[in-house]
């Protein structure tokens, strides 16, 4: 692999991590906490579909998670 290719790949790499971290999940106490608000008045959210929150399994045993930029709309809209 030529030099050129190299840089190519790591700046590929460095923009995916970036991405990454950036969308990276939360849970809900994370976002209560972020939010200032109490832990169950994010899982209410989730409930009534306010908050949008992702499965991380289907089924029973699976972890809410929820989007940085979900927590971001939900500032923005002055509902907090």
């Amino acid at each position: 692999m030529d030099d050129n290719k190299r840089t190519r790949a790591h700046a590929r790499r460095q923009a995916l991590r970036a991405r990454v971290e950036h969308d990276r999940l939360v849970s809900p106490q994370e976002a209560a906490a972020r939010l200032d608000v109490c832990e169950r008045t994010i899982w209410r959210w989730i409930g009534s579909g306010r908050l949008p929150a992702l499965r991380t399994c289907p089924g029973r045993g699976g972890k809410f998670r929820i989007r940085p930029s979900d927590l971001d709309a939900l500032l923005a809209s002055g509902c907090v």
